[in-house]
């Protein structure tokens, strides 16, 4: 079985409570006397996006601004190559890494959007 540390578990769940944590924040600075209820934080979410994009440790998280939306726009997808000794290395990947380009043979992103 591989480690989850290798196939990208950990790093989704430190973009997951990263994410979290910064609606959290987010809505204590602008709305202080809001009730943080899981709707309150889950619209927060969707404000994640443009120039409050997340430069996640799984790529870009951009919601894209739409409220309903349950997708980050352009999310990151890797395509592994691993040796015989069983170590991984990026063939190329697909979505938002930094200001890093995906590989040609991916769709367009959505990067105008929000």
């Amino acid at each position: 079985m591989a480690s989850s540390s290798l196939d990208g578990h950990a790093s989704l769940a430190f973009d997951a409570v990263r994410l979290y944590v910064n609606a959290v924040k987010q809505l204590r600075e602008e709305a202080p006397g809001m009730p943080l209820t899981s709707a309150a934080v889950w619209h927060a979410i969707s404000d994640v996006h443009g120039d409050k994009a997340l430069d996640g440790e799984s790529g870009m998280i951009d919601f894209g601004g739409d409220v309903d939306r349950q997708v980050p726009l352009d999310k990151l997808i890797s395509v592994q190559h691993v040796d015989g000794l069983g170590q991984p290395s990026q063939v190329g990947f697909c979505g938002r890494v930094g200001a890093r380009e995906q590989a040609l043979w991916c769709p367009a992103l959505e990067v105008g959007r929000g």
